[in-house]
């Protein structure tokens, strides 16, 4: 919309004395959900951290299992790119970065340098937090472990043979890895070794039960003893339409109570029957990097788009937020948002809750408010135009624009008498029914940018050098040039 526009239409708005809340772009910033890639995701409980791009904040934390959430400032000192590794405890969080270095924050907001194991250890390459101890695996198979209370490092283990590329906690001792060349190795007093080599492999260390995916074969392996002994648990992802996904594996995230997943490049892969079928949980919408399961059973997947699921995956949700595109003031207390969803605030924007929708949404451009509970939404993505309105504050919708009259709508208003206004990019609309049904009311040669209304007789609309008025509900219209410049 060019400056000229805004700038007459907001004379218009003042002679007018609009009534009725009126919505438009926002530039408002407010964290609510992710707005950015993530890298890294971990949970512990209900908390969730991720490590990505949040505008110029690298780290986003949430307590409530990813709903709701802020980027943690200053972060990281490093770029999220340059983690080798990350976890998250009881006692916060833990980052090894691509040099060796570790670094800690009870917060995710202040970070600092974690004392290192010593030198004659190797560079350690994978670390996970079990308890209140830090687990660390190293170039030189060393595993070594250190209470996160006092600092100090206790050997575990010199002899893994290969480099440690994943460690787990085993209960009540002991330990359990994932070696470089696929060996999976558990240490309780001796070493035991998995009768296969692993692509991927994951423990939940209270129960004992682990699962691998075998190299080549895709065969998934499951473990009910820490690794002591194993059984081959289902050749689903073997399947000719799974097997190439299941090759791109980066990792394996399951809890005993819930979902099993792996990220798998571009498709996450997921199964609601302890891994004995899978399915394509999302695909075509951005690198899958890696993916988290909270204590609610709720799944957060990361990567080029951050998505959330509440349905043990069979529906993945994207979780963008904080950048508003859309804000809608019902009244001074009452506030609506679009980000990729729809949020709602009570206190004047203080908190806001993510409200229910009539469809996905996809699509999802314009909103509309009036009063505490009166809410329009306009869903168009190219395709398919549909707009729904509300009298509860989304808990219930009924469809309107039953004509689709509303397909490539630019702008529109709705105000406390009934009728509403819209246009379109050469098009103005106009609807007597709370926008139930829309009849043209004009129509221009040049686009449309702008709109401003004050009742159901008198509107004003406008190009990039062009203004137009109607004081007759579209049966007349005068119009003026705008002066350059």
């Amino acid at each position: 919309m060019s400056g000229r526009s805004v700038l007459a239409l907001a004379a218009w708005i003042v002679i007018l004395s609009s009534a009725g809340p009126a919505t438009g772009a926002s530039s408002w910033t407010l964290s609510v959900a992710p707005d950015g890639s993530g890298r890294w995701v971990e949970s512990y409980g209900t908390s969730v951290w991720i490590l990505g791009r949040f505008g110029d904040a690298n780290v986003w934390r949430s307590d409530d299992g990813g709903f709701e959430g802020r980027a943690r400032a200053p972060g990281l000192p490093f770029p999220a790119d340059s983690v080798g590794a990350f976890s998250i405890g009881r006692t916060g969080g833990f980052v090894l970065d691509r040099s060796g270095g570790i670094w800690a924050s009870p917060t995710g907001a202040y970070w600092e340098r974690y004392p290192g194991p010593p030198d004659s250890a190797g560079a350690p390459t994978c670390l996970r937090v079990a308890g209140n101890d830090l687990w660390l695996g190293t170039e030189s198979g060393w595993i070594l472990s250190s209470p996160t209370s006092d600092d100090a490092w206790r050997v575990a283990a010199t002899d893994a043979g290969d480099t440690v590329r994943e460690v787990y906690a085993r209960e009540p001792d002991g330990f359990i890895v994932r070696l470089d060349d696929g060996r999976i190795l558990t240490h309780d007093s001796l070493w035991t070794a998995a009768p296969f080599s692993a692509r991927v492999f994951a423990l939940h260390s209270e129960t004992g039960v682990g699962y691998a995916l075998e190299r080549g074969t895709r065969l998934l392996w499951r473990t009910e003893d820490a690794g002591i002994t194993w059984s081959i648990h289902s050749d689903a992802l073997a399947a000719e339409d799974l097997a190439g996904r299941a090759a791109g594996a980066r990792m394996l995230r399951f809890d005993p109570r819930g979902p099993f997943l792996i990220p798998s490049g571009d498709a996450l892969l997921a199964s609601d029957d302890d891994g004995r079928s899978f399915f394509v949980a999302a695909d075509g919408t951005g690198m899958f990097l890696d993916a988290s399961i909270d204590a609610l059973g709720g799944v957060l997947a990361v990567g080029a788009r951050i998505h959330r699921s509440t349905d043990r995956a069979h529906t993945m949700k994207l979780l963008s937020g904080g950048r508003f595109g859309r804000v809608a003031f019902g009244n001074r207390r009452t506030f609506w948002a679009l980000d990729a969803g729809l949020l709602l605030s009570i206190d004047r924007g203080e908190e806001w809750l993510r409200q229910p929708l009539p469809r996905d949404p996809a699509g999802l451009r314009r909103i509309a408010a009036r009063g505490d509970y009166e809410i329009r939404l306009h869903f168009d993505d190219g395709v398919v135009s549909e707009a729904f309105a509300s009298d509860d504050r989304g808990a219930t919708y009924r469809p309107i624009d039953a004509d689709g009259r509303l397909r490539g709508t630019v702008d529109w208003r709705f105000l406390e008498n009934g009728s509403a206004w819209a246009i379109t990019d050469s098009t103005v609309l106009r609807s007597a029914d709370e926008g139930t049904t829309w009849s043209v009311a004009g129509t221009f040669a040049a686009p449309l940018e702008a709109l401003a209304a004050f009742d159901s007789a008198t509107a004003a609309v406008a190009g990039a050098d062009r203004i137009h008025l109607t004081r007759s509900g579209g049966r007349g219209w005068s119009s003026g040039t705008l002066p350059p410049g």
